[in-house]
């Protein structure tokens, strides 16, 4: 049976509907701000109801065994949830809630399986049901840590531009998770910190979203950050699978651990007018770089041939993997050849300026196709693993 909840109620009791097995749809109308304890438990034949914008809280377990129940959108203005409020509810397939948590700002059960009965995170593969498969965070500003712990059978996620922080494997166990959404540009995605690689929801799946100026989401192949972003954190663009090109923008100072690291379709990076680091990490794992670009202002850095120095050509730090680099010669002016710069390089000679004094940790690292170099009397120092993997080195 259909239930329509006239006008005027504002709020909903506890077990006010509990055991009606016969209530398959019900429609909540704008005014209710309260939904109480175990209101719908056992409504095991509800398979539809919508909320209402006025509610502000939801309490424990309100639907508590609704086994037909498939699709839950929870207004975004909801302040307080209950725990279990979707406890075995096992046909559920899509799930938008405004956070994780008793309330936003909450420091304790902010794991996903807290809505679904789970009293720590290492639970929650157990309590939360194999049908969901969406979910939406519709209003969060922060994904605690392990806040999707295992949740392997989730397909996609949607999280909101209002989010600012995402806390240690968020999304670890997720193999499952194929495409993620943000509702938000590349500048907005860059006001989230990660805690680690495992913090982003593309960690498995590569395939990540944003909204473009038409507010349509568009699979990101590319990001032109512009100067309003001046801050990049680390793990920002980690494992963005499908990205090809990328423009740093004039404000930006620093490019962190890891930010673009396993990137693995990124060919062009160019980089703006003041920065002055590029952690040695940054674009690990990126095999089909053809060009790095240095805006010829920048004061720090320089790009020649598409390969990254430092200004004062004292420092090589990155070299693209284009075939014309196959037989390579380093600046005349370089001291160090800094870490991963050679990383998994196709280059298959190279000659070494006579000014080097350094080579860093795993610089040639997986250059399987080198053969042929001179060490030059000048060099002081050979860093661990620095070639390591070459096993075509004849002279």
């Amino acid at each position: 049976k259909s239930v329509t909840i006239e006008n005027g109620v504002t709020n909903i009791g506890n077990y006010a509907f509990a055991g009606c097995t016969a209530l398959t749809e019900l429609e909540i109308p704008n005014g209710v701000g309260y939904i109480g304890d175990n209101a719908f438990y056992n409504c095991s034949s509800l398979e539809s109801i919508a909320l209402p914008n006025t509610l502000d809280e939801i309490g424990t377990a309100a639907f508590l065994g609704c086994i037909k129940l498939k699709e839950m959108i929870v207004p975004k203005n909801v302040k307080k949830i209950g725990m279990g409020i979707v406890q075995n509810c096992q046909s559920l397939q899509k799930l938008s809630i405004p956070f994780i948590g008793p309330e936003i700002d909450s420091t304790s059960n902010t794991h996903f399986g807290y809505l679904f009965g789970s009293s720590k995170y290492s639970n929650q593969e157990v309590d939360i049901p194999s049908s969901l498969v969406s979910v939406t965070i519709s209003n969060a500003v922060k994904l605690n840590s392990f806040a999707f712990y295992y949740c392997a059978n989730l397909k996609e996620i949607y999280l909101p531009k209002t989010l600012r922080e995402v806390g240690l494997s968020t999304f670890i166990g997720c193999t499952n998770l194929k495409e993620a959404y943000f509702q938000g540009s590349a500048e907005d995605w860059c006001k989230i910190s990660f805690g680690d690689s495992a913090a982003l929801p593309n960690y498995y799946s590569q395939t990540i979203y944003f909204l473009n100026e038409n507010n349509d989401y568009e699979l990101v192949e590319e990001i032109v950050l512009t100067d309003r972003v001046s801050v990049i954190h680390d793990y920002q663009f980690f494992n963005f699978g499908d990205l090809k090109s990328v423009v740093i923008s004039n404000n930006v100072k620093e490019i962190p651990v890891s930010t673009f690291r396993s990137c693995k379709a990124l060919e062009y990076v160019y980089i703006g007018d003041n920065v002055e680091t590029i952690y040695f990490d940054a674009f690990h794992l990126c095999p089909l770089i053809q060009e790095f670009e240095v805006s010829s202002n920048n004061k720090y850095l320089m790009s020649d041939n598409g390969n990254i120095y430092s200004k004062d050509g004292k420092t090589l730090f990155f070299v693209n993997k284009s075939i014309t680099n196959t037989n390579f010669k380093v600046l005349d002016s370089v001291e160090r050849i800094e870490k991963y710069a050679f990383y998994n390089n196709p280059v298959e000679t190279i000659v070494f300026s006579n000014s080097l004094k350094s080579i860093g940790e795993y610089a040639f690292y997986g250059c399987e196709a080198l053969q042929d170099f001179v060490l030059p009397e000048s060099l002081e120092i050979i860093e661990q693993y620095s070639f390591y993997g070459c096993k075509q080195i004849k002279n």
